[in-house]
C-alpha cells in the first residue's frame, strides 16, 4: 500500500495568495517604523554632516527591521496557534519576563559602560525590543506546545513537530536580524562629532547583551522542542519490537527520520549555524578594532 501526501490525482490544489490588506499593515508598519527612527537620528546635533549620515541609516534601517520583526512576529504567532490553540494566560506572564529582562539591559548598560550612551542609542535599542515582541511571544506558544504535546494522528503530529521546527527557525534569524543590526548601529555611532567619545566596550556591551537575551529566549524553547521530538520518535518509531531481519532497514528509517527534524545537530549548533550568537559577537569585535574607525 502506497501512501502519497498532499492532495490526491483527482483533486485541484489552488495556491491561496497572501490576502491585500495582510501585505498592506505589514508594509505599513515597516514604514512606522523606519519613520519614528528616522525622527529619532534626525534630533541628533550632528545631523547633516558627513559622519551623521551612515549612522542615521543604519538607526532608519534598524526602524524598518524593527517594524518588519514585528508584523513577521505576528505572521508566525498565528501560524502556530493555527496548529493547535494556546491559552494566551500561559503566554503573557512569560512573555512579560523576556521584555523585563531584555528591557534591564538598557539602563544596565549606563551602569556598566557609562560612557558615551545617548538617548537615541537607548530610544533605538528599545524599539528593536518592541518589534521582537511578537516573535517572542510566538517562541513561548512554541514551548507551550513542546510541553503538553501535540494532538492528533501519527502523520498531524509529526507534520505539527515538522512545522515548528521550522517556525522556531525562522523566528531565530527574526532575532539574528535585529540584534546584528543593532550592534551595528551602535558601532557607527563611533564616528558622530558631537558629544563624548564612544568606548570600544559599548559596542562590545550591546553585541554581548543582545546575544544573551536572544539565547535565554531561544535556548529553552529548542531544548524543550527538541525533547518533544526525540519523544515522539521514541513512542512511534520504537525498535523493541521489530523483528530481526527488519532491525537495519528500521534503524536507517528512524535515523532519516532524527535527520529530517534535525535532531543530529546540537540546539547551540543551531545557534551557530543561525549566526545568531556569534554574528553579533564578531561583527562588534570586528568594527571596534578596526584601525581609526
Amino acid at each position: 500500500m502506497t501512501t502519497t501526501l498532499g492532495p490526491g490525482p483527482d483533486t485541484a490544489a489552488t495556491a491561496r495568495p497572501i490576502p491585500i490588506r495582510t501585505r498592506f499593515w505589514r508594509f505599513a508598519l515597516m514604514v512606522l517604523g523606519g519613520a519614528a527612527a528616522f525622527a529619532v537620528v534626525w534630533s541628533h546635533p550632528d545631523r547633516g554632516h558627513d559622519t551623521w549620515h551612515p549612522w542615521a541609516a543604519l538607526g532608519t534601517l534598524l526602524g524598518v527591521l524593527a517594524g518588519w520583526s514585528f508584523g513577521s512576529g505576528i505572521a508566525r504567532y498565528r501560524d502556530v496557534v493555527a496548529l493547535q490553540p494556546v491559552r494566551a494566560i500561559r503566554i503573557v506572564p512569560v512573555l512579560m519576563l523576556m521584555a523585563l529582562v531584555a528591557g534591564a539591559a538598557l539602563p544596565l548598560s549606563i551602569v556598566i559602560v557609562r560612557q558615551g550612551i545617548i538617548w537615541q542609542g537607548l530610544a533605538l535599542a528599545g524599539l528593536a525590543i518592541i518589534g521582537a515582541l511578537p516573535a517572542g511571544a510566538a517562541v513561548v506558544a512554541i514551548r507551550v506546545l513542546s510541553l503538553d504535546g501535540v494532538s492528533g494522528t501519527v502523520g498531524r503530529r509529526l507534520g505539527t513537530l515538522l512545522r515548528l521546527r521550522g517556525l522556531l527557525s525562522r523566528l531565530n534569524t527574526i532575532f539574528g536580524s535585529l540584534v546584528v543590526v543593532l550592534t551595528l548601529f551602535i558601532a557607527a555611532q563611533r564616528s558622530l562629532v558631537t558629544g563624548e567619545a564612544v568606548p570600544a566596550s559599548l559596542v562590545i556591551y550591546t553585541g554581548a547583551a543582545s546575544a544573551v537575551v536572544v539565547a535565554l529566549v531561544y535556548l529553552p524553547t529548542a531544548a524543550v522542542l527538541r525533547r518533544r521530538c526525540l519523544l515522539f520518535i521514541d513512542e512511534e518509531f520504537s525498535l523493541d519490537n521489530v523483528d530481526r531481519a527488519q532491525l537495519i532497514q528500521a534503524a536507517e528509517d528512524r535515523h532519516r527520520l532524527e535527520g529530517l527534524m534535525g535532531l543530529h545537530r546540537t540546539t547551540l549548533a543551531e545557534l551557530q549555524n543561525g549566526l545568531v550568537i556569534v554574528s553579533p559577537l564578531l561583527a562588534s569585535a570586528g568594527i571596534t578594532l578596526l584601525p581609526g574607525f
